[in-house]
């Protein structure tokens, strides 16, 4: 008989599905995504007075990764959290097969968990801290059909597509961050600007196919901060620091946006071998718009950079 790796059948079907916005006005966000960034709304559970959530999704050829709107009234860690930081991104989940298998193996590791296995609104989670101190989310679907949610053919204002492309953790060191989610989580490190540079990773379920390459996880520590970056550290510390689209064409994007009133927070500027500029929305969560990280752009830089 075939031994089975357990460990390894865990971590394999683990998957960045979504990260996640503390709003007040969870109407308006959505006028914001929908108009602004063309996201199409997927599902939305509301009961007044207990909760109101809601997902979004990118256009054409999404990568997968959903924007998940959560608004008021918040109890328990989720109320602590926004008193604490007011209109926010919050926390970032993956999708797994069996929430209680990760428990048990999070607790063999002396992981912090803050929330152990529940069910919530059709899923099973489980809420923990990773070694930066941010709040993660393990989920498994109670209902299979569930995962299957697919937002196709949705074009954004002024016919630009936006693609929801990686989330940016802010924290103290890179190397601590990166080992906890490769040995803990299986995560892979797909492109690497070390030293003096971040980092992005993938989850193991995704085939990085060497143009949209995501859904990824990017990783800053003081080594790379521009000023925003160091700004934001000294006021709240590690932290989910701005979500990131990708468009084809940067500079007419900004145009676009700029005309319509939207008030940037940089101008589109080249760094490294990206071209990028931010700009807030109505909650304050910084996005940044940047063009593909294409593999051969990056070997140009490395290239260059020596």
């Amino acid at each position: 008989m075939p031994v089975i790796n357990r460990e390894s059948e865990i971590i394999h079907k683990l998957y960045l599905h979504h990260v996640s916005i503390f709003t007040p006005d969870v109407e308006d966000s959505i006028a914001f995504y929908q108009k602004v960034l063309g996201m199409q709304l997927t599902t939305r559970f509301y009961q007044r007075s207990v909760f109101d959530i809601a997902f979004l999704r990118d256009g054409r050829s999404s990568n997968g990764l959903s924007l998940e709107l959560i608004g008021l009234p918040l109890s328990g860690w989720r109320e602590k959290f926004f008193r604490q930081h007011r209109p926010s991104l919050s926390h970032f989940s993956f999708v797994v097969d069996d929430v209680d298998a990760w428990y048990e193996r999070f607790q063999a590791q002396e992981v912090e968990i803050l929330i152990p296995p529940n069910d919530f609104l059709g899923i099973r989670e489980m809420i923990f801290r990773d070694p930066a101190g941010l709040i993660v989310r393990i989920m498994a679907f109670l209902q299979p059909e569930a995962t299957s949610l697919r937002v196709q053919d949705i074009i954004g204002s002024g016919g630009v597509t936006y693609y929801l492309h990686h989330l940016s953790i802010t924290c103290e060191d890179i190397n601590t961050v990166e080992q906890f989610y490769r040995g803990q989580l299986g995560l892979k490190t797909v492109i690497d600007r070390r030293p003096g540079g971040n980092i992005f990773m993938v989850d193991p379920a995704v085939a990085v196919d060497g143009s949209r390459c995501g859904p990824m996880i990017e990783v800053i520590d003081q080594t790379c901060w521009w000023d925003r970056e160091a700004a934001l550290f000294k006021n709240i510390g590690p932290c989910i620091d701005h979500i990131s689209f990708l468009v084809d064409d940067v500079d007419t994007v900004y145009n676009e946006l700029m005309s319509q009133g939207i008030e940037s927070t940089t101008e589109p500027v080249d760094y490294g071998p990206n071209r990028i500029f931010f700009f807030r929305d109505p909650n304050g969560v910084e996005i940044e718009i940047q063009r593909p990280i294409l593999p051969q752009l990056l070997t140009e830089w490395r290239q260059n950079e020596r």
